[in-house]
């Protein structure tokens, strides 16, 4: 039996940017581990056919193609002719580390040169690379066709989805890989005469474009630019990851060769009659935007390749020893934390060495910022699979030292205006303690928000990390006997500023954001006054979100659950009313004001649902017809609650069982050879869900669509929750007719369970407190054939002969039914053999006890456990179930 997989829509967005964009798996890790060696020569050879005369062959293949590989080989493109095909270790490099590490792949290994003991290949991006091993001969032909024929594979599993032709940034390891299908492969096949596999590629690769998607239509006239950008994408991309992992030589000698194939790719573009951007002024911009960075880069490496190295400082002088650490802000490294993201230096050890300096550290690093033209080994980007790579400056890792050791924000804009609003702070406060600065910049009317935030974090933040049970001491304690006006009163000011008129749209959800910040400082610094505070601010955010103007700046998404999460603050201090000013603002919400966050929003509606607001506000959004039901399947938003501990709440269950009585056609869904399905909900964002068979007796063969009800999809959704049945969307329509009626059953009888419940003991602490899951009440004596019945227990002895509660130490309990067959669960593993990622089942005892009891039976006493696992409730004996830890 199979188990159903559900990702989250950013989880499949990346997986299916891969599966579209690369159509093989990634070339193989060589050596494992081993990280790429430093080219050690001077200059990357040239191959020795690269100028000789070359006539297209006879082919049928379109003439701007053949063009454009003329073109490609004149500019520089590297000539795999005269080289022998072999089996190659080659060094690549990564945005995300510099190093991609060793690659096993197939080249054109060119000639040994007399005494040399380095060799170099062709790779078939169209590079010269420096070969770490050269390995067996290679199978030309047998490579393409494997290339062609995985292509045509990923083409036809992706045409339901919309297959187009992904054309980003290609990252080296794929470049340089002779799997996968890239254009520029068809180039260098014209080149070698291999008129065949050249045809089979090219044709390949266009069945995939899409004359009205993107620039593709541009691209299928005339492919030259397409070709060319891939090309000095590989080149800028080695030499931006060569400077990362300081391979010095490698970066600057690319970085060199880009100037001249920028030009040359240039003029050959204008001449084919491609249209530039336009700049500031009307500047025409190069084809080759992304090459942007690349006059700093190649200045940096040629600087480098002069400098000599620095004179290590004494240790016991102090301005010295800044002055070296300033100097190595050059060789400063510090990743790029996810995508999208920011490079934080914080994580870099110099930069932590200047903040541990201190306050000497302050002049020379505001030098720095101001004109220091070097760059660091840093590099930033918006997707790893965009053509966006920025190298930055050690001003932004001076910068990070500063803002570590001033603790101030900064005025944001370009370096000067930076620079300028640091100095400015310095000069203004260098004489004063640091308590003393945070509380002047709180008590700046001109200051701004950001000012603000930051002193007010600074003053209620932890000097260090309390002890269990304990408050701990704050860093602004010496501020606590400050009056006319005090730390409390500054904050409170400042809160009403920020929530205020003075400002609108996106600016004025800012400092709304801003002044929830400053709130939560307040509470940490002054737990009596934020009540109040509380109770004023979501008075002040209800009536701005029931503006028109809230709604452009996506305000609902940043605000409604801070009116949520205060209420709960409200009602932990001791305000009863905070509930009945939620319960009648929930009702008035609709789902697409909040676009997201949708959990967050509504829990209090879910810890608090025999609250009598409570009741009626569930009642109007789900019960009776009203924005929350409409298009209730359909709705990104609301779909996905009915795994959460909405379950426990009585309206919205009535509304899960009307979805489960709907037989309207919901979408469909189609599974491929390896047993994956992924949802298309019609007339809906999809949602990133996604189903595996593993081998199910009841899937459809691959390729087969298969239409899914509503009703199917709610109970297919209902089946992740804890003990519910389970439902696959693609079995037949009569098995998941038994599956819906089960689901409805389960929710009649077990929904109150679900009622929301802090977890306790084994389950505490465990992330899902958003997740709907059953609770059972613990019975102080044996469970009754009623109980059962209503659910309050899972089985019941009575009438089989003597029976007592079993004390065990606690209840509820993790355990493992080891006799439970009815549920598995799918295992992925990459096999490094067969090089793709292979899925294995295993079966899913995992679940919980909620209940023990005795029977006296063959002079004896026999124990039971109420166990709660995937898509079972039921008795278990007790020789069948395992602890996690002694003691039953």
């Amino acid at each position: 039996m199979p188990l159903l997989l559900k990702w989250s829509a950013a989880a499949l967005a990346c997986f299916l940017v891969g599966a579209l964009a690369w159509a093989a798996p990634a070339p193989p890790i060589s050596k494992e581990g081993k990280p790429s060696p430093p080219f050690a020569g001077t200059a990357l050879p040239e191959p020795p056919r690269q100028r000789q005369a070359w006539a297209p062959p006879k082919t049928t293949l379109p003439g701007p193609l053949l063009t454009a590989t003329r073109a490609l080989f004149q500019a520089g493109l590297a000539d795999p002719r005269g080289c022998e095909y072999r089996a190659l270790d080659v060094g690549t490099g990564s945005c995300w580390s510099g190093d991609g590490g060793i690659v096993q792949t197939h080249g054109w290994l060119l000639p040994a040169r007399a005494g040399a003991k380095q060799r170099f290949a062709v790779c078939w991006n169209g590079l010269v690379y420096p070969v770490v091993a050269v390995r067996e001969k290679a199978d030309l032909r047998a490579d393409v066709r494997a290339a062609i024929k995985a292509d045509e594979k990923l083409r036809a599993a992706s045409e339901e989805r919309g297959f187009y032709r992904f054309r980003h940034a290609w990252s080296e390891g794929r470049s340089v890989a002779h799997i996968g299908l890239l254009p520029i492969k068809a180039c260098l096949l014209l080149r070698l005469g291999e008129e065949e596999l050249a045809r089979g590629t090219w044709e390949a690769w266009v069945a995939g474009m899409r004359e009205n998607t993107n620039d593709d239509a541009v691209h299928l006239r005339d492919p030259y630019l397409m070709l060319a950008t891939d090309w000095a994408w590989a080149r800028f991309d080695r030499a931006v990851c060569a400077h990362v992992r300081a391979d010095d030589r490698l970066a600057v000698l690319d970085a060199r060769a880009l100037t001249a194939m920028s030009k040359a790719v240039d003029a050959e573009a204008d001449r084919r009659g491609f249209r530039r951007n336009e700049g500031p002024k009307g500047a025409k911009l190069s084809h080759l935007s992304f090459l942007g960075p690349l006059p700093a880069l190649l200045a940096d490496q040629e600087r480098r390749a002069l400098q000599k190295p620095a004179p290590r400082a004494p240790a016991r002088d102090k301005a010295r020893r800044i002055a070296g650490l300033i100097r190595a802000l050059e060789d400063a490294r510090a990743p790029q934390m996810g995508q999208p993201g920011g490079v934080s230096f914080s994580f870099d050890a110099t930069v932590r060495a200047l903040i541990e300096e201190g306050e000497a550290a302050v002049e020379p690093l505001l030098d720095c910022l101001e004109k220091d033209q070097r760059l660091t080994r840093s590099v930033q980007f918006h997707r790893d699979f965009f053509r966006h790579r920025e190298v930055l400056g050690t001003h932004r890792a001076a910068l990070a030292a500063l803002t570590g050791i001033l603790q101030t924000p900064y005025e944001y804009g370009g370096r000067e205006q930076v620079a300028g609003s640091l100095r400015a702070y310095w000069n203004k406060f260098k004489n004063l303690p640091l308590e003393e600065r945070w509380f002047l910049v709180l008590a700046d009317d001109k200051g701004s928000p950001a000012q603000w935030r930051q002193a007010a974090e600074n003053i209620a933040r932890p000097a260090e990390a309390p002890a269990p049970g304990k408050k701990g001491v704050l860093r602004g304690e010496a501020l606590r006997k400050k009056k006319g006006p005090s730390v409390t009163e500054l904050l409170v000011r400042r809160i009403d500023t920020l929530s205020g008129p003075g400002a609108s749209g996106h600016q004025r959800v800012s400092r709304m954001i801003d002044g929830v910040a400053l709130v939560d400082r307040l509470a940490a610094w002054d737990a009596p006054a934020a009540l109040p505070v509380w109770r004023k601010q979501v008075a002040a955010y209800r009536v701005y979100l029931a503006t028109a103007e809230a709604r452009p700046y996506n305000a609902f998404a940043s605000l409604g659950p801070v009116i949520a999460r205060f209420t709960q603050r409200r009602l932990q201090a001791g305000d009863r009313t905070a509930l009945n000013d939620y319960a009648e603002w929930i009702k008035t919400v609709r789902p697409t004001d909040v676009t997201h966050s949708i959990r967050d929003l509504l829990v209090p509606l879910w810890q608090h649902p025999d609250h009598p607001g409570m009741t009626v506000a569930a009642e109007a959004m789900f019960a009776a017809p009203s924005p929350w039901t409409e298009r209730f399947l359909r709705s990104f938003t609301t779909r996905d609650l009915a795994r959460t501990p909405l379950v426990g709440v009585a309206a919205f269950r009535k509304r899960l069982l009307v979805e489960l009585a709907d037989t309207r056609r919901a979408g469909s869904l189609k599974l491929n050879e390896e047993g994956y399905g992924f949802l298309n909900v019609d007339d809906a964002y999809s949602g990133g869900s996604a189903v595996h068979s593993a081998g199910d007796p009841l899937a459809p063969k691959p390729g087969i669509a298969t239409t899914f009800r509503v009703c199917d999809y709610y109970a297919w959704e209902l089946s992740g929750l804890e003990g519910a049945p389970r439902c696959e969307l693609y079995w037949p329509v009569a098995e998941r007719d038994k599956a819906v009626a089960a689901c409805a059953a389960f929710l009649k009888k077990y929904g109150e369970r679900f009622k929301y419940a802090p977890p306790a003991g084994p389950l505490a602490g465990d992330g899902s407190e958003e997740r709907g899951r059953m609770a059972f009440p613990r019975l102080e004596r044996p469970a009754t054939a009623e109980d059962v019945r209503e659910g309050r227990a899972i089985f019941s002895l009575a009438g089989a002969g003597k029976v007592r509660v079993c004390k065990l130490p606690a209840l509820p309990a993790r355990a493992k039914w080891l006799a439970y067959k009815g549920a598995v669960r799918v295992v992925a593993k990459w096999d490094a053999r067969k090089k793709k990622t292979t899925y294995s089942s295993e079966h899913d005892q995992d679940g919980v006890v909620w209940q023990a009891e005795e029977v006296w039976k063959d002079g004896k006493w026999v124990r039971y456990y109420g166990f709660v696992g995937r898509h079972v409730v039921a008795k278990a004996p007790a020789a069948e179930v395992e602890f996690p830890a002694a003691g039953k």
